[in-house]
């Protein structure tokens, strides 16, 4: 059995672990601290306080104000040698919500869209996180993500459907606090 990890996607990992020493000194410390407030205690059944702590950051930083993840993207791939993490790098400047339901062929398709993707890493028939896609066609990496089930799916559709938002995509990227916030429920 190889034990060994490419160094590419030990330097991938690396870039994804530091970002949150980039995010303090970028975001905007008053209105993630009104995050934290609203949300900790709508999440905190469901979630541990510091993992409700980064998902906020992370859904603020990739897709709310996505500026700070595409510059830090931008600062690390000026410096980056390696064409594999430079092409990785290009497509994870375009992170998004990923609400996905296991497919039998161990793809997900993607609620927003109905495309099937190759994820590693997920645990489980149903899921909602953020993916950060690969160069390949429908592959990514999920960020971070929360097992789900069947009915999440249908609260999906039933909220997309009365929300004012033009596509599910915008709706997950919009709505992903408040979609956790029912899996407290």
């Amino acid at each position: 059995m190889n034990n060994i990890t490419p160094i590419h996607i030990r330097e991938l990992d690396s870039i994804r672990n530091q970002f949150s020493n980039y995010f303090e000194e970028h975001a905007d410390e008053a209105e993630v601290d009104r995050l934290y407030h609203t949300w900790i205690p709508l999440l905190s059944t469901y979630v541990t306080h510091d993992s409700i702590e980064a998902v906020i950051d992370d859904w603020y930083a990739l897709i709310e104000h996505p500026y700070i993840w595409f510059d830090y993207i931008e600062e690390i791939q000026a410096i980056t040698t390696r064409p594999i993490v430079s092409d990785t790098l290009e497509a994870w400047k375009l992170p998004f919500v990923f609400a996905g339901i296991r497919k039998e062929n161990n793809t997900y398709r993607n609620w927003s869209n109905g495309s099937e993707w190759s994820l590693s890493d997920i645990t489980g028939d149903h899921f909602i996180g953020i993916a950060l896609p690969l160069p390949e066609k429908n592959q990514a990496i999920i960020h971070h993500y929360f097992e789900t089930n069947e009915e999440f799916f249908d609260f999906l559709e039933e909220h997309f459907d009365n929300s004012p938002h033009t596509s599910r995509q915008l709706y997950l990227n919009r709505m992903y606090l408040t979609c956790l916030a029912h899996l407290s429920d």
